[in-house]
């Protein structure tokens, strides 16, 4: 949250321009508007009242600037409870108390992402040793859903169980638990404490990522061990960090993207003659984890594994999920290159065509500044650009490279001002 007040040409504090932006798109979206325009009132006044100062001139105002912070932190917790807290929470308990209907729907499910309850009936299905990427999802709550505009024949997936087994092996113990105590499971419980953990200003109210995540969409999922994994390398801390980094890599495939720049990143920090022994370290510990998480899942019934993880997302199966979202597949089936949204098409050739210069192109960049920064800011700009030429990339898609993309450029930001600190004391 440490902002220049003298070296920047913004105007006002990074971190004030931030909320400026984000509340008003809060409230926009959702949110109790009087908690989030009462602190950001006394925020901006705080900010007038006394900005927080660069590193060089802490120690003479340590105490004021202290206080300055430790306020601004509590505005910032209150508006993030009112944006993101209380709407999820009001959902959750919503879901919890409506009366089921005879049909089985509940009311409150208009407010549950689809992909939160398949997860919780593949858990349920696991609970029951089934297997969830074999078990068919016509007889569970997700029967309730299906796409409002595009006319499928039958939902696929009741047949697909996308997601990697590292999201039911990180929730099955909760979900067992809630079993054990007898309350009610939702998986928003999962989402909802991972985003606590990564909260902070310009990144938890980007309303991108945070009305998915009330809904529940699981991207917080996989932003915060990729977040953690790449601080814990930028404190050398290796193995601390490919655990995380492999825990990622089990959640979502687009976690695997970040490996090439991550692999860069590692080899800058060591001398030369350990480089590559820790590097090779890194590997081992990522690939483990994937073969001790993902492996039983695959022994299990191989063919539908793949069927689920890899040919259904592709479009390669009787019924495809649809072309739909922020890609160049939606201009597509619009000039009719493709004569419907449902077609199977090979966009593997474009994302081969694209993806390996600009894989190379965006190393060579962060080789040139080789941060953490520009690690994440290159592995958001490479996964948008993939997702733009995939069959679906969506706004909760674009929430998470946006992240990612800021996340990047703050953290370089930051890094430069501490170069900035540090020269200045040494004069």
């Amino acid at each position: 949250m440490q902002t220049l007040r003298t070296q920047t040409t913004i105007p006002i504090p990074l971190d004030l321009l931030f909320l400026l932006l984000l509340v008003p798109a809060q409230m926009y979206t959702g949110g109790v508007s009087f908690l989030l325009v009462v602190p950001l009132l006394f925020y901006t006044l705080l900010a007038l009242w006394h900005p927080l100062t660069s590193y060089p001139s802490l120690p003479e105002q340590l105490y004021k600037t202290r206080l300055a912070f430790l306020a601004r932190f509590f505005l910032l917790l209150v508006i993030i409870a009112a944006a993101v807290v209380y709407p999820a929470l009001n959902n959750i308990f919503g879901r919890l108390s409506t009366q089921t209907s005879p049909s089985g729907y509940l009311d409150a499910d208009i407010n549950v992402h689809d992909g939160a309850v398949q997860v919780e009936s593949a858990l349920n299905f696991l609970s029951s040793k089934e297997n969830p990427y074999v078990a068919n999802y016509a007889d569970t709550p997700l029967k309730y859903y299906g796409f409002s505009v595009i006319e499928l024949p039958t939902n696929p997936a009741f047949e697909h169980f996308v997601y990697l087994p590292g999201l039911l092996t990180l929730s099955y113990p909760v979900y067992k638990l809630f079993a054990q105590l007898k309350f009610p499971y939702d998986q928003r419980w999962i989402y909802l404490a991972t985003y606590l953990i990564l909260v902070m200003a310009g990144v938890a109210l980007n309303p991108l990522l945070t009305q998915p995540l009330i809904i529940g969409m699981n991207d917080v999922m996989i932003l915060l061990p990729i977040f953690l994994a790449t601080w814990a390398l930028s404190r050398k801390h290796v193995v601390f960090s490919a655990i995380l980094l492999g825990l990622a890599c089990t959640l979502k495939q687009s976690a695997w993207f970040v490996t090439p720049f991550y692999a860069l990143y590692l080899l800058s920090l060591f001398p030369h003659p350990v480089r590559f022994q820790e590097l090779a370290k890194a590997v081992a510990i990522i690939v483990g984890i994937i073969i001790v998480v993902v492996v039983p899942f695959v022994a299990w019934d191989p063919a539908a594994f793949f069927t689920d993880v890899f040919a259904y997302p592709a479009g390669n199966v009787a019924v495809n999920y649809p072309i739909r979202g922020h890609t160049i597949g939606t201009l597509l089936v619009a000039m009719g290159v493709i004569s419907s949204p449902l077609d199977t098409f090979p966009f593997w050739v474009l994302q081969f065509l694209v993806g390996l210069p600009l894989v190379a192109v965006l190393l060579r960049y962060q080789w040139r500044r080789n941060t953490a920064g520009s690690l994440l800011l290159c592995c958001g700009i490479f996964i948008f650009v993939f997702g733009f030429i995939s069959r679906f990339f969506q706004d909760n898609y674009v929430g998470f490279v946006i992240v990612l993309i800021l996340l990047g450029i703050l953290w370089n930001m930051a890094e430069g001002v501490m170069s900035e600190a540090k020269q200045s004391n040494s004069v």
